[in-house]
């Protein structure tokens, strides 16, 4: 059920917004800064007794619109911060081809990490996340479907923000 309600979620941020209107905008690929707050909108397990109430993302992009830099922080009720770039080394960022969409991976351990920024047609932005068991026969992912074989997953709605480091 909880898979199904991510995908649900996942699907309208995709979908949903193409009902609106008949025509696709187009966005221009940042080129400066993007910080982003966000807040969990589903997840296929609630895992943690200190939950995580919002998420910050930052993206730092060249002249040419080429991610440089991609920082995600979460923070949980406590106040406890968690930096995924400190739990998860070997991380890359990409950009989809013809997309406004960023993908970071990481790994630690047994683990492997995928994050996801979307900026949709309708200049909304999403940030996703899904943890693979690197030990597991289902451990192979696919971009285009990052729930395949995931351990965990997670979508956020986020709003820009004016806070650039």
């Amino acid at each position: 059920m909880k898979k199904f309600l991510l995908a649900t979620a996942m699907s309208v941020a995709l979908i949903a917004p193409a009902y609106s209107q008949f025509q696709n905008k187009e966005l221009p690929n940042p080129t400066s800064p993007v910080n982003l707050e966000c807040g969990i909108i589903a997840q296929t397990a609630d895992r943690d007794t200190d939950r995580v109430y919002k998420i910050d993302v930052q993206i730092k992009f060249e002249d040419s619109g080429k991610p440089t830099r991609l920082n995600i922080v979460h923070t949980t009720v406590s106040g406890k911060e968690y930096t995924r770039s400190d739990q998860y080394t070997d991380g890359k960022i990409v950009q989809k081809p013809n997309t406004l969409e960023w993908v970071w991976y990481g790994s630690r351990k047994n683990e492997m990490m995928l994050g996801t920024v979307l900026r949709n047609d309708q200049d909304e932005w999403y940030y996703s996340e899904y943890l693979y068991n690197t030990n597991s026969r289902n451990a192979n992912f696919d971009f285009n479907n990052p729930e395949k074989g995931s351990i965990y997953g997670m979508v956020s709605r986020c709003h820009l923000t004016s806070d650039i480091d």
